[in-house]
């Protein structure tokens, strides 16, 4: 956040220079404030290190939110196979009584009465255990149900702040991409109006360079010009001095 507040306050600086070269005259560039490379190129590597972060935080987030689906996932599959072999369960109970019991009541009652009062009491133990048998497990089943849909409600409250993470990251990530977008352009700008300065200066020190050259040469010329009429005055006056010694 600190990098992005520099940024804002850099991008707030050329705007500010922006309007400051409107103002200023055409040949008047010395006093224009320039942005320091250095410190912008700072600022994007630190944008794109932070959005790197940002990008494995929502990865990792991601891998944790998929992770919960599937447990969640196995658990409710389990909890189905459960419930469907609990109700296609009909097992039936042993006989309570032994063989010996069976041979005892055999003997002292008539064989009619015997295979009667045996095969009903079979029937009604049967129907009992099995009664029994199937509520627990029906118990037991509805506890898991009961269970795992806590479970699920703690996870889907989880998903939910998740989610709400997600977005949150996800919309941080859009923002840092906009201001690193800004940025870049602000130094694209930044440093092709450099360029401009810079051919400007070099355009300039041509022209003073060709000045010079032909300065110095037209200087040159002056310089010959005058030996030769300062020697040709030197020639005049030892001439006129030689004919007044003569004469």
């Amino acid at each position: 956040m600190d990098s992005m507040r520099g940024l804002r306050e850099m991008l707030a600086q050329v705007d500010n220079n922006k309007e400051k070269e409107e103002e200023e005259e055409e040949g008047d560039s010395s006093d224009v404030e320039d942005i320091d490379s250095e410190t912008a190129m700072n600022t994007v590597y630190n944008l794109l290190s932070e959005l790197g972060d940002l990008n494995r935080n929502n990865r990792r987030t991601a891998e944790a939110l998929a992770e919960k689906f599937n447990v969640l996932q196995a658990q409710v599959n389990d909890t189905r196979i459960e419930s469907s072999a609990t109700s296609n369960t009909h097992a039936i109970a042993p006989s309570p009584f032994s063989e010996e019991e069976e041979e005892e009541a055999t003997f002292h009652t008539p064989p009619s009465m015997s295979r009667a009062l045996g095969s009903t009491a079979e029937q009604r133990i049967s129907s009992a255990t099995q009664t029994d048998l199937d509520s627990a497990q029906i118990d037991h089943s509805g506890e898991q149900l009961r269970r795992v849909e806590a479970e699920n409600k703690a996870l889907r409250q989880d998903v939910k702040v998740l989610m709400a993470a997600l977005r949150e990251h996800q919309d941080m990530g859009r923002e840092y991409e906009a201001t690193l977008a800004r940025a870049l352009v602000a130094l694209r700008s930044a440093a092709f109006e450099r360029h401009l300065e810079i051919s400007d200066v070099q355009a300039r020190y041509r022209e003073l360079l060709t000045a010079e050259q032909t300065l110095n040469g037209r200087l040159q010329n002056e310089n010959i010009e005058l030996r030769a009429a300062l020697s040709s005055t030197a020639q005049a006056i030892r001439t006129t001095l030689s004919q007044q010694e003569s004469s």
